[in-house]
Order: structure tokens, then C-alpha cells, then sequence
């Protein structure tokens, strides 16, 4: 079932990693080439610990080793087509791309942490993802940022392209921790009693 996961969340690892690469690597400097780079070291990585957590967990190598190559193998031969395809190129309408890519990042980061986490609680993995999701969106938004000043927009502008872009995929992860946080007695009474 890890496995299943994990490929799945390496497909849409792929696609969130083409996006990024399309709206911040400017096309003269070919962004299929480097979203393939950057997704192929990150899932070579992340297919690796997850066969060294199995064997650690007492499962046969050789059967972390055949589950490693498929982890590894389907989500980076699609990564693989989107690069022989020239990858992807976004024109317009940035922002909805951009929002939409931050929230399946999230959601990418969250299946990641849960899979590593699995002897973990709920609230455990969201406390994780978000420690790990907000400072890396946070980041890439600055880049972003940066792009968009290289492209002749004032500071005013994207500083307020930026607080958007940053605030909607954080407030999906704020949520959704808030969300699975244990309730505590008394929490929920009522004020008039």
C-alpha cells in the first residue's frame, strides 16, 4: 500500500515540479530539462529511504529492492515524457497555476511525511508538513517574486501577488492541521453556564 502511495504521490510530484519549473526557470534556459533534474535527485532520494525504512521494518530486501525501482521507475518515466514533450509552457493566469501547484505540493509533502511517519499520529504528520511545506512555499514564492520584478512589475505589485500566492496554500495547510489537532475537554462547553 506505501508503494501505491508513494507512486502517486511521485506523479503528482511531477506535475507540481513541471509547473514550478515552467513559471520560474525562464524558457531560454530550457525548464524541462531542470524540472527533470530537480524531480529525478528528489525521487531517486525518496524512493531510497522509503526501501531502506522497509528493510529496517524486517521486509526482504530483494522485495524493497523490486519496489524501489517500481517506486522510482513510473513517476520518473513520466517525468520523462514531459521532457520529451519540451515540457510544459504557461503563457497567462499565473496566479491559478501558481495556488493550485502550492496546495498539491502540500498535499505531496503531507503523503511523504505520513508515509515516513506511519507508527506516527495524525496530528504528528501535519505538525511535520507544515514545518516543512510553509518555509520551502515560502521560498519558492520569493522566487517568484523575483521573476515576476525581473519582468518589469513594481515591488507594490508583487508584494501583494506574493501575499496571495503564499497565503492560500498556507491557509489550506493551517487549516487542515487546525483541523486534526486533538480536542480537549471543556474546549467546546458552552460560555453561559
Amino acid at each position: 500500500m506505501r508503494s501505491l502511495r508513494l507512486i502517486l504521490t511521485g506523479l503528482v510530484l511531477t506535475g507540481t515540479v513541471f509547473v514550478l519549473t515552467a513559471l520560474l526557470v525562464p524558457q531560454a534556459q530550457n525548464p524541462a530539462a531542470a524540472a527533470v533534474t530537480v524531480f529525478c535527485s528528489v525521487w531517486f532520494v525518496v524512493a531510497l529511504l522509503n526501501a531502506t525504512s522497509g528493510i529496517n521494518k524486517g521486509h526482504p530486501p530483494r522485495l524493497e529492492a523490486g519496489l524501489a525501482v517500481l517506486v522510482f521507475a513510473a513517476p520518473t518515466a513520466a517525468a520523462l515524457a514531459l521532457w520529451s514533450e519540451g515540457g510544459l509552457e504557461i503563457d497567462s493566469a499565473r496566479t491559478p497555476w501558481i495556488l493550485t501547484t502550492g496546495v498539491a505540493l502540500w498535499a505531496v509533502i503531507l503523503q511523504l511525511v505520513a508515509v515516513r511517519n506511519s507508527q506516527g499520529t495524525v496530528p504528528n504528520t501535519q505538525n511535520m508538513t507544515v514545518t516543512v511545506f510553509l518555509p520551502l512555499w515560502l521560498l519558492l514564492m520569493l522566487v517568484n517574486m523575483l521573476v515576476g520584478l525581473r519582468l518589469g512589475y513594481t515591488l507594490t505589485e508583487e508584494l501583494s501577488v506574493l501575499s496571495l500566492n503564499f497565503g492560500v496554500p498556507a491557509a489550506v495547510a493551517a487549516i487542515a492541521r487546525a483541523c486534526t489537532r486533538p480536542r480537549t475537554a471543556g474546549r467546546n462547553t458552552a460560555r453561559f453556564e
